[in-house]
């Protein structure tokens, strides 16, 4: 089974950002258009866990790109005669998982001015973080309504809060990268693979703040990590990536 191609106008603003001389598709948005081929109607989004993503090559702007499950029940995304990214899809077989990435982080750590260690107009991350450098954890506050409201340019694009949300989470990773090296700039990192993606059922952090939090578990060129957004106020577990490794980009 494949799924009807798309693709992303190369003239998006996304693509000055996302990793400047070098547009790319990011691949959070191809999880995400996969995440919403499962909506049925008005109804909320399932539960959605998906083990074993491993970005393989990318998608260029203009590039039409499609899924298609296999007879193994992998899912595939390409583009062109070519396999860019892969998965599982253990929604059936799994729940989703519910620990915080950083809940032992302690709330008198230190907080820390980071400026954006990339563009601007992609960091998401406010002035100040909550960072204990040491035992490799972060955390902040992000409101998707204020994030939009400033980078307007996002609303061009489906699936940007997921993007926006799961960018966070890997740009914490590399400030706590940044916090403990003295490469300064830090070289340009990309998400290579995800152990395990779960979004929880439903949206809720369209319309409430939460906070997301990273505690990074190898540092240098291979970044792994642990990711997890929460509501601001229950601390349930609404989003989260485990083993996620971000790794210096090679240059073309």
């Amino acid at each position: 089974m494949t799924s009807a191609a798309r693709r992303l106008d190369p003239d998006l603003e996304l693509f000055r950002h996302h990793l400047p001389g070098f547009p790319a598709v990011p691949g959070v948005l191809l999880l995400a258009d996969y995440a919403a081929s499962l909506r049925t109607g008005d109804q909320p989004r399932p539960n959605i866990i998906l083990t074993g993503v491993q970005f393989a090559e990318f998608v260029f702007p203009g590039e039409s790109f499609s899924h298609r499950l296999t007879e193994t029940g992998r899912v595939q995304i390409v583009a062109g005669d070519r396999l860019r990214c892969w998965f599982d899809d253990a929604s059936s077989t799994s729940s989703p998982d519910r620990r915080r990435a950083c809940a032992d982080l302690d709330e008198q750590a230190a907080v820390r001015t980071v400026r954006p260690l990339r563009p601007q107009e992609f960091w998401f991350l406010p002035p100040q973080l909550r960072i204990d450098a040491e035992a490799g954890a972060a955390r902040c506050r992000i409101d998707l309504r204020e994030t939009v409201a400033a980078l307007p340019y996002l609303r061009q694009t489906e699936g940007w809060e997921l993007l926006v949300l799961i960018e966070c989470l890997g740009n914490l990773a590399l400030a706590l990268q940044h916090a403990t090296t003295s490469d300064d700039p830090l070289p340009p990192y990309v998400f290579a693979k995800f152990g395990e993606l779960s979004l929880h059922a439903g949206e809720p952090y369209r319309n409430d703040p939460v906070i997301v939090e990273t505690r990074l578990r190898r540092r240098g060129s291979i970044l792994v990590w642990d990711g997890s957004v929460h509501d601001e106020h229950g601390g349930t577990v609404l989003l989260s990536v485990r083993n996620g490794v971000s790794t210096v980009r090679r240059s073309p």
